[in-house]
């Protein structure tokens, strides 16, 4: 799907670190098949099997706080139809729990179905809110779509539209829930198939950081350097300095050890 600018905002570009002492390496930057997201995936196992933590940050007293999306994209009604649908498939319920939704996004929707009805222009926020997706011609389909995130909390079954789910999405939110769930038994295939999954669809930087976090490869017998290696690699110029790197860094063509980029300054290293 070429829309995939579904949920995820922040490509990182990683880079990896040597595996011999004196040549360099750092993984390609991905096909940045998602660039806009909410987000961190992968980043715990056996913790809270939603989004509460991310989610409850774009809302305050029954109002949107802010939001990630640019201009364009509140217009792009196709782009809409994509998320809803794709989140559809997964279950809004299961990205978001009930105690989330019936604090602070049941209002925000009740709100904006009540003024939505009684149809008066004031300087209320619901009524501006309207106001707004009017003007970029969305109004009809984001009244459509609280509908449908409210019918989803009632345990109804949610209908959605095939041709505007992004399939990709979908496996990898499965995926991560499964890590988040308690329920899962984390074995040495079940991290298997999630690397292979981040790898076939070209994010090579979440393959990459998943090696390490949140479990490391190597306690469940997993050759990491191998999987890494399997990764589409660059080869830097060799430089003739000690071997002090961790995998999170590199040697600069000037011979200056970079890690400003890293997002994980607590990692001690392999």
């Amino acid at each position: 799907m070429n829309k995939s600018k579904i949920l995820i905002a922040l490509t990182i570009v990683l880079f990896t670190s040597c595996f011999s002492s004196k040549v360099f390496v750092n993984v390609t930057e991905n096909n940045k098949l998602f660039n806009s997201h909410p987000f961190n995936w992968f980043d715990c196992a056996n913790c809270d099997s939603n989004y509460d933590n991310y989610i409850a940050d774009y809302f305050e007293d029954n109002k949107i706080a802010w939001h990630f999306f640019d201009e364009q994209q509140l217009k792009d009604t196709i782009l809409w139809l994509q998320v809803h649908n794709t989140v559809n498939k997964i279950g809004y319920n299961k990205v978001i729990s009930q105690e989330l939704y019936s604090s602070e996004i049941e209002g925000f929707i009740d709100s904006l179905l009540l003024w939505d009805k009684i149809e008066l222009d004031t300087s209320n926020y619901y009524s501006k809110f309207l106001h707004r997706r009017e003007l970029q011609g969305t109004r009809d389909l984001s009244i459509r779509i609280i509908k449908d995130i409210k019918f989803a909390f009632t345990g109804m079954q949610p209908f959605y539209y095939d041709r505007y789910v992004n399939d990709t999405i979908v496996k990898l939110v499965k995926y991560d829930l499964a890590l988040k769930s308690k329920e899962t038994k984390i074995s040495q295939q079940f991290l298997l198939d999630i690397f292979n999954f981040l790898k076939d669809i070209g994010e090579y930087t979440m393959a990459y950081e998943f090696t390490i976090r949140p479990y490391n490869f190597n306690n469940y017998l997993l050759d990491t350097d191998s999987l890494l290696l399997s990764l589409p690699l660059d080869t830097v110029k060799e430089f003739d300095y000690p071997d002090n790197t961790s995998r999170l860094g590199y040697f600069d063509r000037n011979g200056n050890w970079n890690d400003s980029y890293i997002e994980w300054k607590d990692y001690p290293g392999p």
